[in-house]
């Protein structure tokens, strides 16, 4: 690890020299925690250096789709148990049609899932 006076060289990519400096009260930071809180990030300090550089907006976006991801998963494994219901014949009451819609909504439930994670990289 590279120490003050050792002699090694530094990277210029992660050197700051400018200090952006802004006075707000009390209750403006305690709003700024409870959104950066919000929108996910650890601390305020964090959401404060995303929103600088641009990039709250995707690591917001990511949340909300690894978010959308655990709902659809619970979605699929309801779907998943009421074909196993049908398919053991424990269920006789759907007829055609009504196992033709739970088959069009599985698909549609794993084509979102898709499109959610191919926009997550």
């Amino acid at each position: 690890m590279a120490r003050p006076g050792d002699g090694k060289p530094r990277s210029n990519s992660r050197r700051t020299t400018v200090r952006l400096t802004k006075r707000i009260t009390e209750d403006q930071l305690r709003r700024f925690e409870i959104r950066a809180e919000i929108a996910g990030f650890e601390t305020a300090q964090d959401y404060l250096s995303a929103l600088i550089l641009g990039e709250a907006d995707d690591r917001i976006r990511r949340k909300d789709a690894i978010t959308l991801l655990g709902h659809l998963g619970r979605i699929g494994s309801n779907l998943n148990q009421v074909a196993r219901a049908i398919n053991s014949g424990r269920v006789t009451v759907l007829g055609p049609v009504e196992q033709r819609v739970l088959e069009e909504l599985r698909e549609a439930v794993e084509g979102i899932g898709r499109a959610i994670r191919g926009s997550l990289g």
